[in-house]
């Protein structure tokens, strides 16, 4: 598969054998995020690449901290006026939070399952003080 940009000149191009690992991928990580409890997110994953340790990184430590921020400014893109949303997320029972206990609070927080936009796709999370993250959702 071949990716363009508005220019018409080729930025990536897959080959079929990665087209099919990826899909491997896609089969893995859904069985995996239904095994964790984890099915029926309003937003897709794409957080992973070919080779991880899916489970691994869904319950190792995410941070060592108490409490997190999330922030999720997708609205601020159609209208600046939009406040962004956060979401809190505690340490329970002193054990270490998780990416997995990060993606079970979104997904039953009701932003996550209401909010209208083409940026389902989960990337990643950016931090600069390792108490606030900035969620990263492409299209």
């Amino acid at each position: 598969m071949k990716i363009y940009d508005i220019h018409g000149n080729i930025v990536d191009e897959t080959t079929e054998e990665e087209e099919q690992q990826y899909d491997e991928l896609f089969e893995r990580l859904d069985t995996i995020l239904e095994e964790e409890q984890l099915g029926n997110l309003p937003f897709s994953i794409a957080l992973f690449d070919i080779g991880d340790d899916i489970k691994k990184e869904l319950n190792e430590p995410f941070t060592d901290k108490d409490i997190i921020i999330i922030r999720d400014r997708r609205t601020q893109f159609w209208d600046e006026n939009e406040l962004p949303h956060y979401l809190s997320i505690h340490k329970k029972n002193n054990n270490p939070i998780t990416l997995k206990q990060i993606l079970l609070e979104m997904r039953n927080d009701t932003h996550y399952q209401t909010i209208n936009t083409d940026h389902v796709f989960l990337e990643g999370f950016d931090t600069k003080n390792g108490y606030q993250y900035t969620t990263s959702f492409g299209s």
